[in-house]
């Protein structure tokens, strides 16, 4: 018996950067830290008699005098990296201010040593928007960086070929501007060998969804806004939350189209933000619109959305009671007619009284705006109704229940005296409760010759 032992010419694997792109940045990351010299027991002992001075120094001791000494600099650098960001870092540090930066990077970056280059960039990176001197460290770097350091490690590489971009106080937003079509957050931060930890990449991927938002199709992107819905509340700039921004950005480009909103853009507004039609004094109109001064316009087409939002609830439900009923094939021409109310901006505002199961089957973000939806408790249990205040002060309503097909979806004008008018305030007075009547006529002809059904049921929220 022979066998043959010998190993044949085998094909080369071809393995995709992809997968392994995450595993080689890592141990970048890993051997850069390896290559930094660690704090000998010295060092550290130094650091904590700076520490000692720093903390037990009055008023009349000078932050230069405090921290005078041979390599104060590379000192106070190790300090600023390891407590800017502690919430008692004031009682130890000043605040990395103009004077400070000049204190401790001096007036220029060109002779810097590479020790302190990488100080000053692990600061960047770390710190960043949380320094008041962010663009003197920025210049600093930019000059460190003017001739290429042969003996620097990869990822000091990468920074040297893109000191541009990251170098600057809006560098996150110049990154995600860079990103180029369907290349994900990690790809991107792999590319500029942005470290995973710090305010930098916390920025980075603030920009890069806004970005995103910015440059998808009208109407879509919902992997985005579940993102930005986890980081609605956190600030952005000058004092608009991300939530607000993105409003801002799908509100603009909705303008710029035409005006109507897209896919499902307007199932977002009231989850990343708040109805834009409450009033202008109230504290979430504050945080969510009135912080970013968006125009007539703007606030109008926000306004007329969430309207039409509430309106294709009702057409949903108006639906469902009409089918399998004699009165469905008045379903399309009930529904044309009511978006043709809201088409013509003949409406101002919507509100919706609908039964439980209704009330339940609407969206949780929906159902908290007490201003524009409530539920009836009753006899009605299968009747919803949709209150519409009209460009002439009249309210209008239309009324749908599955019980009663020969009156569904009727329309009549409801006078300022009504009940139904005061429902504008049912949100102010907790759980209120009040009688709602409505008087409507067939819209095959009067149920009777002179006669119209009324009825009356309780409306809670």
């Amino acid at each position: 018996m022979h066998l043959d032992l010998r190993i044949r010419n085998l094909p080369m694997p071809r393995i995709s950067a992809i997968p392994i792109g995450g595993s080689v940045r890592a141990l970048q990351e890993i051997t850069l830290k390896n290559d930094e010299p660690s704090e000998p027991p010295i060092f550290k002992n130094r650091k904590e008699q700076m520490k000692r001075r720093l903390i037990e120094r009055g008023r009349s001791v000078a932050f230069e005098q405090a921290t005078a000494e041979i390599g104060r600099e590379r000192l106070l650098l190790s300090l600023y990296l390891e407590y800017a960001a502690h919430s008692d870092a004031k009682s130890l540090l000043p605040a990395f201010n103009e004077s400070v930066a000049c204190s401790v990077l001096g007036t220029s970056g060109r002779e810097w040593p590479a020790g302190r280059r990488r100080q000053a960039t692990q600061l960047f990176f770390t710190h960043f928007d949380c320094l008041p001197a962010l663009e003197n460290l920025c210049d600093r770097l930019l000059e460190s960086s003017h001739v290429p350091d042969p003996h620097a490690s990869n990822l000091a590489q990468v920074w040297h070929e893109q000191r541009t971009t990251l170098s600057a106080k809006d560098g996150p937003q110049r990154v995600a501007l860079a990103a180029r079509d369907r290349e994900t957050l990690a790809e991107l931060m792999d590319c500029y060998a942005v470290p995973k930890e710090g305010r930098f990449s916390a920025r980075l991927k603030e920009d890069y969804l806004l970005t995103r938002l910015q440059n998808v199709e009208l109407g879509q992107g919902p992997e985005i806004l579940h993102e930005l819905e986890v980081l609605r509340t956190l600030p952005y700039q000058a004092g608009v939350p991300m939530g607000a921004a993105a409003l801002r950005i799908m509100t603009r480009r909705t303008l710029e189209s035409g005006s109507e909103w897209k896919g499902n853009w307007l199932d977002w507004i009231l989850r990343i933000g708040c109805d834009p039609s409450l009033p202008a004094a109230s504290e979430p109109f504050g945080k969510w619109w009135g912080c970013w001064h968006p125009t007539r316009e703007e606030l109008d087409c926000a306004q007329r959305g969430v309207n039409r939002q509430t309106l294709e609830y009702f057409i949903q439900f108006l639906e469902v009671s009409l089918r399998g009923t004699a009165g469905y094939d008045q379903f399309d021409a009930r529904a044309r007619f009511l978006r043709w109310l809201h088409d013509t901006r003949k409406i101002i505002r919507f509100k919706l009284l609908l039964h439980p199961r209704a009330f339940q089957a609407l969206p949780a973000a929906y159902r908290q705006q007490r201003h524009r939806v409530a539920k009836i408790e009753g006899s009605a249990q299968g009747a919803s109704v949709i209150v519409m205040g009209c460009t002439d002060s009249v309210w209008n309503s239309q009324f749908c229940d599955s019980h009663i097909p020969q009156c569904i979806s009727c329309a009549g004008n409801v006078s300022r005296k009504s009940s139904l008018f005061r429902l504008r305030d049912l949100h102010s007075r907790g759980h209120a409760k009040g009688h709602l009547h409505w008087h409507m006529e067939s819209p095959y002809g009067r149920l009777d010759k002179r006669s119209a059904l009324e009825n009356e049921v309780e409306v809670s929220h």
